[in-house]
């Protein structure tokens, strides 16, 4: 999965290979997403010394409200733009419903799919599926 990022650069997710990735699919004009990502920026700044990266996609989205959006909520992590087609949720197809908004997706080292919600999360169960994730890992 690659693209083009809500800061104007392009990220492609194989360069995470090897790293425990959380992908969470979201959208300004969604009032649960609104609520959840300070939870994810909070999971983003604790777990990453621990492997693990965070990406956003957003999607269905006013690139200005979605650009506002995360500089307002201090995001720091990088957000794909799914430019409207659904192309970059749909490669998710299979793994959550692509109505579902938000949705998370924790992908472990071996690129396999560990865990998943098709529903709002907060910081509490992130941590407990990351942590499981980790404990799985060798050499964690």
């Amino acid at each position: 999965m690659s693209g083009p990022t809500l800061d104007g650069s392009t990220l492609d997710l194989a360069s995470l290979q090897g790293r425990i990735v959380v992908v969470n699919v979201w959208g300004s004009w969604c009032a649960p997403c609104r609520r959840e990502i300070p939870d994810l920026q909070r999971g983003h700044e604790a777990y990453q010394d621990k492997g693990v990266s965070f990406v956003g996609i957003d999607t269905r989205d006013d690139a200005a409200q979605a650009k506002s959006f995360i500089a307002s909520s201090r995001v720091t992590y990088p957000n794909l733009v799914d430019d409207g087609s659904g192309s970059l949720v749909a490669k998710l197809v299979g793994i959550v419903p692509l109505q579902a908004v938000p949705a998370t997706v924790i992908v472990d080292r071996t690129g396999k799919v560990a865990w998943k919600a098709s529903k709002p999360i907060d910081y509490a169960t992130l941590a407990d599926g990351l942590d499981a994730v980790l404990a799985e890992t060798p050499g964690n």
